[in-house]
């Protein structure tokens, strides 16, 4: 009967590695370690003892080359850089990495990378589309593996909305119109309110695609009003708005005396409520009977003028009052003059 050996090397090693010492098993496997020449020796030994051997010569073929380069993201905004690692497996000796990209819906492809052992390339694509990267993998032999990536490019989410005033009258109502540039697919907008020193906010309109909203505050304080826009991923970003919210402007004037006369004085003086800001006052009077007014007293921040009434008759004496925001409220005193 028969038993076999097998035993194996690297043809350019003196040593050999035994497989399988002598056995009857007729079927061994032989996996060998390198992409080299190996000798396979087989050794046939009969009952007397004898022994024939047989070499056999293996080329093992270097493992095909394989693009396992990756990248960091699949999905970017706008501005945003793909940070591309190149890398390799099997082919032969070292490896070269070429990177170029382009829009999906062109043709022509931009080279950020020509071939370079250089392995992290950034790819900072130009527009909110989607774009392919390829990177392309070369061994020393010139064997060439390209694998692509598809990179979708969108713009921020950005909450573009406006108020219709940033100061308003008591009972008066401010107009938000939401809106929103960038981000993903369509959106909603949430507007609340609170007057400033509040920690509270009130809800006018949960998330909705309603995007005119009107907001009227119930007292003569500074409200914040607040715009969030909510995209189709779920994004949100928030805007505020302040709102300076005063009563209604009024004046009011008093004369010295009501009854003076010819060639005497009179002073008037005004006071003014509501509004917005600093008052400035001008005082001015009418002969009844004449058209023409006279004035006493140009705008400015003083609240009296005192000046005299020559001729009998009876006056108008009228006291306009200016608010920061330009808006101008009168009042009316009239003096009898014997």
């Amino acid at each position: 009967s028969y038993t076999y050996e097998v035993t194996y090397k690297k043809n350019t090693d003196s040593n050999w590695a035994t497989k399988q010492a002598y056995s009857t098993n007729k079927t061994v496997a032989v996996k060998p370690g390198a992409a080299v020449k190996y000798t396979v020796k087989v050794r046939v030994k009969d009952s007397d003892g004898t022994i024939v051997g047989k070499n056999f010569t293996v080329t093992v073929e270097p493992k095909a080359l394989a693009n396992t380069s990756t990248i960091d993201k699949t999905s970017i905004n706008l501005g945003d850089k793909v940070t591309v690692t190149a890398a390799a497996s099997g082919g032969s000796g070292s490896y070269t990495y070429e990177v170029t990209y382009k829009k999906n819906t062109d043709s022509n492809w931009a080279t950020k990378q020509s071939y370079s052992t250089n392995k992290t390339v950034a790819v900072k694509p130009g527009a909110a589309v989607k774009y392919t990267i390829k990177v392309r993998v070369k061994d020393s032999s010139g064997t060439i593996v390209g694998k692509n990536f598809t990179v979708n490019v969108t713009k921020a989410l950005t909450n573009d909305s406006q108020i219709s005033a940033s100061s308003i009258k008591l009972g008066e109502k401010v107009t938000v119109m939401a809106a929103a540039s960038g981000g993903s697919g369509s959106y909603t907008y949430e507007v609340t309110y609170k007057k400033t020193t509040d920690t509270n906010w009130a809800t006018k309109q949960a998330y909705s695609t309603n995007s005119t909203i009107a907001v009227k505050p119930g007292a003569a304080v500074k409200y914040t009003i607040k715009v969030r826009v909510k995209d189709s991923n779920g994004t949100v970003v928030g805007k505020n708005f302040t709102v300076n919210v005063t009563n209604e402007l009024t004046a009011s004037v008093k004369a010295s005396s009501t009854n003076i006369a010819a060639g005497s004085s009179v002073k008037i003086t005004g006071s003014a409520s509501g509004g917005s800001g600093d008052y400035t006052y001008q005082i001015s009077y009418l002969k009844i009977g004449t058209s023409k007014w006279v004035t006493a007293k140009a705008y400015n921040t003083t609240t009296n003028k005192t000046f005299t009434l020559s001729e009998s008759g009876t006056y108008s004496v009228k006291l306009n009052v200016k608010d920061a925001d330009g808006t101008v409220a009168a009042a009316y005193v009239q003096i009898n003059v014997s």
